[in-house]
């Protein structure tokens, strides 16, 4: 009975999040990256950081060979591969510009207990938005907004719609995942070529 209440719980609150405005401005500069392996295709989620540039999960991109990136409004590219770092941050150039950068948060406001939302594209077949809450900070933040298998490498969000992490894996524990701080990531991306 407990599970299914938590699960209720978290199905309404996705489908209030879909009314955001604020989750709605940061959809503008969510991406699906479809990448094609010698194994075949799998998908993960990416954010436009910078103009042309995109950041998603590292272990998404491994042996990747060819990347389309899927937009929102239903606009596809293509991109390259730049650089990948061993703190699983992978970093793709675009063709298309026009996509909007995203609005970066600050992670250091960010206590246990906020609300958060992640934004992905489980397995490329529509985008999905789970709301949960913080708990715990760090280069590594903790949460419960709910990830899915092609959902790594999306962004998790503050309830201003600012990007505070990039979600990268489930946790140890049910309910869990892991998301590597933005402040943390743009550090890195800095140090890449």
């Amino acid at each position: 009975m407990h599970f299914a209440a938590v699960l209720l719980a978290l199905f309404l609150a996705a489908t209030a999040v879909f009314a955001n405005p604020a989750v709605e401005r940061a959809n503008l500069s969510v991406v699906s990256v479809e990448i094609t392996t010698p194994e075949g295709r799998q998908r993960c989620a990416g954010f436009v950081y910078a103009p042309g540039r995109i950041m998603t999960a590292g272990h998404c991109t491994l042996h990747g060979t060819g990347f389309t990136v899927h937009y929102v409004d239903g606009g596809v590219s293509t991109a390259t591969l730049v650089a990948e770092s061993p703190e699983d941050i992978a970093i793709l150039q675009i063709v298309r510009h026009t996509s909007r950068p995203a609005l970066l948060g600050n992670p250091a406001e960010l206590r246990p207990g906020d609300p958060v939302f992640s934004i992905g594209a489980p397995g490329g077949r529509g985008w999905t938005v789970t709301a949960g809450v913080v708990t715990r900070t760090g280069d590594e933040i903790q949460h419960s907004a709910l990830i899915a298998p092609g959902s790594s490498g999306g962004p998790l969000l503050n309830s201003r719609g600012e990007i505070v992490g990039m979600n990268v894996r489930v946790g140890e524990f049910p309910f869990i995942c892991i998301a590597i701080s933005i402040d943390y990531a743009m550090k890195i991306a800095a140090r890449l070529p």
